[in-house]
């Protein structure tokens, strides 16, 4: 059995008496430590089975499995736990907080998940940690400013973040 696994999965949208099937009896399974690329038409079901698997939608039919829990019959309390421990997503538009710092937005999965890594191997984790260092760096070095203070868009100098205080 997989980490991840979709028993029969259907997701059927309904708009009077129109019934579409974003997904139709999808059976699939996804082992550990596995890269695995979604790929399709637009309107084919991926971002269906994406939501699914997240946490964000419920299937129609069928049973979702993960980690070997079934999630397709969790509560929205349990729903909520699960997406904090066990899901992160990069949405296409990112959705970032845009009063926040790169750090800020990456920080505040710390106010949400039970056992979060720190932001700095958070940053380390997606590939961004030498580019967040270098960028900060070089920002800091361009602004003249003592150390500990870095800015993070470059032509904001008036947004000053100490990174002694940041939870890095």
């Amino acid at each position: 059995m997989g980490i991840v696994e979709f028993q029969n999965v259907s997701r059927v949208y309904k708009n009077g008496d129109h019934e579409q099937w974003a997904l139709n009896h999808v059976n699939l399974s996804l082992e550990e430590g596995k890269f695995v690329v979604i790929l399709g038409p637009s309107g084919a079901g991926k971002s269906t089975l994406l939501n699914l698997l997240g946490g964000l939608d419920n299937p129609t039919e069928g049973t979702i499995i993960v980690d070997g829990r079934d999630i397709s019959t969790l509560s929205n309390n349990e729903m909520a736990d699960y997406r904090a421990a066990k899901v992160g997503f990069v949405f296409q538009s990112y959705n970032l907080i845009p009063t926040l710092t790169v750090i800020e937005n990456v920080a505040l999965v710390k106010e949400i998940a039970p056992d979060p890594l720190s932001s700095h191997d958070m940053l380390e984790a997606v590939g961004l940690l030498e580019v967040f260092g270098l960028v900060t760096a070089f920002m800091a070095a361009d602004a003249g400013c003592k150390a500990g203070n870095v800015w993070l868009e470059p032509f904001d100098k008036n947004k000053p973040a100490n990174a002694d205080a940041l939870p890095v």
